[in-house]
């Protein structure tokens, strides 16, 4: 697994992800991967419900990514 990418940010409440399909990740330090579908796109608002403290992506499916594919994280985020 690849380190947190959110450790600078304060926690997130909305989350886009644009990535190669099948692209796995990991949400607050979950052992339950969340994969990105055929639309290469992930949406998450937890406007009101939640926040994500802490994100990972699976190791061997980001080195199944080609030299091309592309990995896009928007996210919004309260200050720390």
């Amino acid at each position: 697994m690849v380190g947190n990418l959110f450790r600078d940010f304060g926690p997130v409440s909305q989350l886009g992800i644009q990535a190669p399909p099948g692209l796995k990740f990991y949400l607050n330090n979950s052992n339950h991967p969340i994969m990105v579908g055929e639309t290469g796109i992930y949406e998450l608002d937890l406007e009101n419900v939640g926040r994500i403290t802490a994100i990972r992506f699976d190791k061997d499916t980001l080195e199944s990514c080609s030299q091309k594919d592309k990995l896009l994280i928007d996210i919004v985020y309260e200050g720390v």
